[in-house]
């Protein structure tokens, strides 16, 4: 047999080569001969995309292949963290003709599906419906985002695919282009078909008319048909304007609940139905009436009959607890722009109690807090944001004993001033912070930090910064700030560095390009994104100095617009045509008027 041959028959060195095409070519090469379409669909494709992720515009459609935590989560990201996050994200431009082709041989593999439409960025009256949802027959979980859901497709995914367990609509509208709502336009019935769903999101956009309402009983119906284990509900307003016709009688199957904004009318029903959640893990109350007090009868319902809560998350509450810590099994607890918590509840939480996390975010702490002492020692992840409260850093410093399985610190909005995460917090890894500058004088001695995050520069001097950079042991280090920078011709010389991955805005990377770009060449594990304005970004002049650097010609293949990989040989030999091609595939970014990213 020819050495050719049998070259092409071997299914590990085809599998090896085909790996490092991009997808477009590898849909081209399926199509060749049976052993390529074998290898492609069964092997490689089976493997990279069992979570698959779609972005249609009107233009093109992106693929993302990432796996993403499939978690039942309450848990709020800064909303520029989580853009920046989606945007660094590796993806893959198609043109529809490709994905048509590429989604009729990878479907029936595909167990975790995310469909996001980009099309109302560009015209408000613009929908568009996926209809090929009934290829994906072993989907376990299905997301929709800005998608158009209608009956059909509902009874489409009842039929075909029997083991959905996680359905996610997020600001999704119904055939009449309105917000889609349980029991109004997102039909219970529909929905009940699918018998192994375990779990419902449903989110619907804020119109300028206020949040849609779902009455109660329509909620209680919801609940009773639905075997769920997890419903979470957000910007829906919950009424009671004829309640009491259908009883709640279904929510002992409940473990995660997120019922929505709670109003004034609802909320005397909502507390008595507390414990008919018997088995409840996780819990967030929302309320949406300044006149809602949320008080010790709560805390002792859920003690007295939710024995298995884990999680609490509060927003928009006005707290009136007498004793936080009545819920002996709570281990996370999260407050949102909440008012009413004092000195005292603050001591009951932070006491001999198992809590792993702590978050206060907006809500201020009445009393004095200078005397309270932290005597947990099982705390793990804090966010605190201390603008809102006065000398909490003092409670920390006072604490009893060391917290030494605390390894996540963000706090927000002022400086800290101690070095108490220093000397109680040996283990801590992950620290998002205002400006590191003022905790010069022990920053450096934290030998177990990986994680750094700030998002104010003032103060911060390019020497103190590249001493961080060379004497830190991180492994991320993220920039968040809308400062002026400016430009600095001194000479800064470069460094080695144990960074995988610097995010940095645009204005820093213009102070010092040349330092920036030596320290990718010197340090050749290190990814460096920054991010900016599109005319910043996608500015011509720009892109064709960086083209200009011998490390990115020389060393680098590609290089990564808003996670999307363009060649460099195409952008130095054809870069009129690859610019045009850029443009093309990223117009949904710029019609929303998104940050863009570039990354080498």
């Amino acid at each position: 047999m020819d050495s050719r041959k049998k070259l092409l028959q071997n299914s590990v060195i085809v599998e090896r080569i085909l790996q490092y095409l991009t997808l477009g070519e590898q849909i081209q090469c399926s199509a060749l001969c049976k052993n390529f379409h074998e290898i492609i669909t069964k092997r490689l494709w089976v493997k990279q995309y069992r979570h698959l992720s779609i972005h249609k515009s009107p233009n093109i459609a992106i693929i993302c292949n990432s796996p993403k935590p499939d978690e039942v989560s309450d848990k709020m990201v800064e909303a520029k963290e989580e853009e920046l996050q989606n945007l660094l994200e590796f993806k893959i431009p198609l043109s529809y003709d490709k994905l048509k082709d590429f989604l009729k041989k990878i479907a029936t593999y595909v167990e975790h599906l995310n469909l996001c439409s980009e099309y109302f960025t560009f015209q408000k009256n613009l929908g568009v419906a996926f209809c090929n949802v009934h290829m994906f027959t072993n989907l376990c979980s299905l997301t929709f985002n800005n998608i158009v859901v209608t009956n059909d497709q509902l009874a489409l995914l009842a039929t075909n695919c029997r083991n959905l367990r996680k359905l996610k609509f997020i600001e999704c509208q119904c055939d009449e282009l309105e917000s889609l709502v349980p029991g109004y336009n997102l039909d219970i019935r529909q929905l009940s078909q699918m018998v192994q769903l375990r779990e419902l999101v449903v989110q619907s956009d804020t119109p300028p008319s206020g949040r849609p309402e779902l009455e109660e009983d329509v909620l209680h119906e919801m609940i009773n048909k639905l075997n769920l284990s997890a419903l979470i509900l957000r910007n829906i307003r919950i009424v009671s304007k004829c309640s009491g016709l259908v009883p709640l009688n279904n929510g002992c199957c409940m473990a995660h609940l997120n019922v929505g904004n709670i109003s004034h009318e609802y909320w005397p029903n909502f507390k008595h139905q507390l414990g008919g959640y018997g088995n409840l893990v996780s819990l967030t109350i929302n309320t949406v009436d300044t006149n809602i007090r949320l008080n010790s009868v709560v805390f002792q319902v859920l003690s007295f009959n939710c024995y298995k809560l884990q999680t609490l998350v509060l927003e928009h509450c006005h707290l009136h607890v007498d004793d936080c810590s009545v819920i002996k099994t709570l281990e996370h607890l999260s407050l949102f722009s909440c008012n009413g918590f004092n000195a005292t509840n603050l001591q009951q939480i932070l006491g001999h109690r198992p809590l792993k996390s702590l978050h206060l975010i907006q809500t201020p702490i009445v009393g004095v807090i200078e005397d309270l002492n932290i005597a947990s020692s099982s705390l793990e992840d804090i966010t605190i944001d201390a603008a809102y409260i006065g000398n909490i850093e003092k409670v920390f410093c006072d604490s009893i004993q060391c917290m030494n399985k605390v390894h996540t610190i963000k706090w927000l909005n002022k400086d800290l001033e101690n070095d108490w995460i220093l000397s109680k917090c040996p283990s801590l890894r992950r620290l998002h912070i205002c400006n590191p500058f003022t905790i010069r004088r022990f920053i450096l001695k934290m030998d177990a930090l990986q994680h750094l995050t700030f998002t104010r520069w003032h103060g911060l001097t390019w020497p103190f910064f590249l001493i961080l950079l060379k004497n830190l042991p991180l492994q991320s280090l993220n920039i968040f700030t809308e400062e002026e920078i400016e430009l600095d011709n001194e000479e800064m010389t470069c460094a080695s560095t144990t960074l995988r991955r610097i995010l940095i805005p645009y204005r820093i990377f213009r102070a010092k390009q040349h330092f920036w770009l030596d320290l990718v060449t010197y340090n050749p594990q290190l990814r460096l994104a920054v991010y900016g304005e599109e005319s910043e970004i996608m500015h011509v002049s720009f892109l064709k100095n960086l083209l200009k650097w011998p490390h990115i010609t020389d060393n680098i293949n590609h290089m990564k617009i808003c996670g999307m990989r363009m060649d460099i040989n195409s952008l130095l030999t054809k870069f009129t045509d690859t610019f045009q091609f850029l443009q093309h595939i990223t117009s949904h970014y710029r019609a929303r008027h998104s940050l863009f990213t570039f990354e080498i």
